[in-house]
């Protein structure tokens, strides 16, 4: 079974330049103690106050979600870590 969101993903990442954070937890590049990998952010506000939404990638199996800036440093993955649900890091166009 394909996943909506990796689909999503594979399009975005293809057309779009990601961003870094300015702190150290949100660098393109950093991975956390659960494994997980920041890949930036497209400036999509997130669902926690002031946070931007983040695209993370687990190494463990692939799944790739995102995730309020300030939880990145802490963040397992949903699929295979049992962590909280991914949030949206893309906005389509209307």
């Amino acid at each position: 079974m394909i996943n909506n969101d990796n689909r999503v993903n594979s399009c975005i990442h293809k057309h779009v330049n990601f961003n870094p954070g300015k702190g150290k937890t949100t660098k393109i590049g950093y991975v956390n103690d659960n494994c997980q990998k920041c890949h930036g952010t497209l400036f999509v506000e997130g669902n926690d106050f002031k946070a931007n939404a983040y695209k993370i990638e687990c190494l463990h199996c692939g799944y790739v979600y995102g995730a309020n800036s300030g939880d990145v440093w802490d963040r397992k993955c949903p699929t295979c870590q049992n962590g909280e649900s991914g949030i949206d890091y893309w906005q389509l166009p209307d």
